[in-house]
């Protein structure tokens, strides 16, 4: 059982909506392609060397602590996270860890900019950053951090450092 540190609220990686990385999954892309709406992906202390992870269900992703569990992207394309149209009602938060050294080299993603932290393109659901810290992460478009196109971002007690082209980028191209 391990316990996220903010509360009381244990992660029990029997739980079959409690999926661990790395204890009962290898990696956090192997925890995403096995959930199911609703489920957990709790990861523990440590570097986890990962990008190109899709988040596009109603899920919890909890890390450890912002300076205990890190997503390094390696400064390779493509992007740490990608969120691609969320099912009505359905929200991704995240919460406790850090993407560090995201790229992000694509000109464009639905016609609008792109970023290399965390690309969200959300027509319908709800992004929640809550104590995520992103750092070092680059786009040669838009934002080195976060970018939002259509939906709701919603990002709270979290840091951002050494990012380039922007921390942010927020948009609201015409829908297709």
């Amino acid at each position: 059982v391990f316990y996220y540190p903010w509360t009381e609220v244990p992660y029990d990686c029997s739980s079959p909506n409690v999926h661990c990385v790395p204890v009962e999954y290898p990696t956090i892309d192997s925890a995403l392609t096995i959930s199911a709406s609703g489920d957990t992906i709790f990861i523990s202390s440590g570097v986890f060397n990962e990008r190109g992870l899709e988040v596009n269900q109603n899920l919890l992703i909890v890390g450890s602590g912002m300076d205990s569990t890190i997503i390094d992207g390696q400064n390779l394309p493509p992007r740490v996270f990608t969120t691609d149209n969320l099912a009505s009602g359905d929200t991704i938060r995240a919460m406790h860890f850090t993407v560090r050294h995201g790229l992000d080299t694509t000109s464009t993603v639905h016609g609008s900019r792109s970023a290399a932290g965390w690309q969200v393109y959300n027509i319908n659901g709800t992004v929640m950053l809550e104590s995520v810290k992103f750092e070092s992460c680059t786009s040669l478009t838009a934002a080195g951090a976060v970018g939002s196109w259509l939906g709701e971002l919603i990002i709270d007690h979290s840091y951002f450092e050494d990012n380039y082209l922007s921390l942010i980028h927020i948009s609201e191209p015409t829908r297709p």
